[in-house]
């Protein structure tokens, strides 16, 4: 495996990637991943995914990973390190609701955001723009980080909250709704009881039990169950986070409580999956 550094704060490139794989890297900064033409697999360590033209990814400071090209490819990057999403950050929560932070361009359950029709031609102006400021960075850099703030906003917009085999399944607009609403409130269990839900979206107990099951071939809960412990899986093996700090973040009573359900769904508790065990 090869550890990618980055010396400067930003670096935005515009690139053509041959066909093949490429080696497992861990960077240590994070990055914007747009393919504007081309398609491949992208693979992380325990997840792998198809993408192609009008797909982006976020990928975070030390998450391992690959791509493999199935022909030549045009791939625009944004590189920056960690100071630099900590200003894009800070930007967003000035904006009052206006804008999201750079964390929300990722969806917990999928590991790319396809870009809709309706916003792909803003995202390549987007890009190309950014590409065109970053020829005179040093006098750009405020400019270029509101690019990349309207970037993270579509990308969050146009965020996948379901298994990437089961989205072809939905049809309907209020249960990619529901999804979405799971997804935000995952460290508010009180918020994502069926009758609150329920509640949210002026239906019946009995009505988005019925619509959910149709749509997902789950139960609102077992959705609930299975994307808060996805989230909380990469927390454990990608962050320092405290075992602790982890179980009070997404509403369990205790460590305990967090221990007993991990090793319940994952087979072995948060230490051994931190050690890799």
């Amino acid at each position: 495996m090869k550890i990618e550094k980055l010396a400067s704060s930003l670096l935005i490139e515009k690139q053509i990637k041959p066909s093949g794989e490429s080696p497992l890297i861990k960077p240590d900064f994070h990055q914007f991943i747009f393919i504007l033409s081309g398609q491949g697999t992208y693979t992380t360590q325990n997840n792998r995914t198809t993408f192609c033209s009008g797909d982006i990814f976020l990928i975070r400071k030390d998450e391992e990973h690959s791509f493999s090209f199935d022909k030549e490819s045009i791939v625009y990057t944004i590189k920056f390190q960690e100071s630099t999403r900590r200003k894009l950050k800070e930007a967003s929560t000035s904006l009052k609701g206006l804008s999201v932070p750079p964390q929300k361009a990722k969806s917990p359950i999928n590991l790319k955001a396809s870009i809709s029709s309706v916003d792909l031609e803003s995202v390549q102006l987007l890009f190309d723009f950014i590409v065109h400021l970053s020829k005179e960075q040093s006098i750009n850099e405020q400019l270029i980080y509101l690019q990349m703030i309207s970037l993270v906003s579509i990308m969050e917009r146009n965020l996948s909250y379901v298994p990437a085999m089961k989205q072809r399944m939905l049809k309907k607009d209020d249960i990619k709704s529901i999804l979405k609403h799971i997804q935000k409130n995952l460290k508010d269990p009180a918020k994502l009881s069926l009758k609150n839900i329920a509640a949210e979206f002026n239906m019946s107990v009995t009505k988005l039990s019925s619509l959910f099951k149709k749509e997902t071939g789950l139960t609102v809960k077992n959705f609930v169950d299975s994307s808060r412990m996805t989230v909380i899986e990469g927390q454990v093996k990608n962050s320092d986070a405290s075992f602790s700090e982890i179980a009070f973040e997404y509403g369990f009573s205790d460590e305990s409580h967090l221990n007993k359900t991990f090793k319940k769904h994952f087979g072995k508790s948060p230490s051994d999956w931190r050690r890799g065990k």
